[in-house]
């Protein structure tokens, strides 16, 4: 099993294939379900083949987090999948591995939503969305420091739910076509630097979730 009384359960290695996190939740809405060893932050999962994670219920519940500890994604693609509004939570470090590193959530939202709560660390960059997404990743650490930087895809959507700090690390947003880079304030970024990068065929989207002025971000071009 993944956890339980007095375990001790080993890293979960993902070459490819799908891996279903189901909970019996009966009446509870909107909670936290832990895999892995009690009082842990949840398991360590790495991503070393493209791979599909769907998170929902066995019969009922709503709105609950299916949390796993650690993130660990090299040059693949994890696509998070959802239902009755479950979403998946990364609670500890996340560390991208790869330039290459590539996650979607192809459900419709709030289900199957990706929360990048803990650190943010690597010499990779963070890839979102590609043609079929249409769903979201929130960061919501300000002590970011991955290095490769952040290309936002088709179909992609981004959510920097601080006003502080470095939730990005330290390279490059791109913000390519069909897009959405949503911002809680004008200093979300951090250090890094922000391109709109539109074409003829659709733009790229910079969505503001508070009252502030756009033209007070720094780092910006477009």
């Amino acid at each position: 099993t993944f956890g339980g009384p007095a375990s001790t359960p080993g890293n979960v290695v993902l070459r490819g294939g799908t891996l279903n996190l189901f909970t019996s939740d009966g009446n509870k809405v909107n909670g936290t379900n832990v895999w892995g060893a009690p009082g842990s932050q949840g398991l360590t999962v790495a991503i070393r083949g493209n791979t599909v994670i769907n998170v929902d219920h066995n019969a009922t519940g709503t709105g609950n987090i299916q949390q796993i500890g650690q993130l660990l994604i090299g040059n693949n693609s994890l696509t998070v999948n959802g239902a009755s509004s479950y979403r998946l939570m990364v609670s500890g470090t996340t560390t991208l591995q790869g330039l290459g590193a590539t996650i979607r959530t192809a459900s419709t939202a709030p289900s199957g939503s990706l929360i990048l709560a803990g650190k943010v660390t690597g010499p990779g960059a963070l890839n979102i969305g590609i043609p079929g997404s249409r769903n979201g990743v929130t960061i919501t650490g300000t002590a970011n420091d991955f290095t490769g930087g952040t290309n936002l895809f088709a179909g992609g959507i981004l959510q920097l739910s601080n006003t502080t700090g470095n939730p990005l690390g330290t390279g490059r947003v791109t913000v390519y076509p069909n897009s959405i880079l949503r911002l809680s304030g004008s200093n979300s970024l951090g250090s890094a630097t922000l391109e709109m990068a539109s074409s003829i065929s659709g733009i790229s989207a910079l969505a503001l979730d508070a009252d502030f002025d756009p033209s007070t971000i720094p780092n910006i071009t477009t």
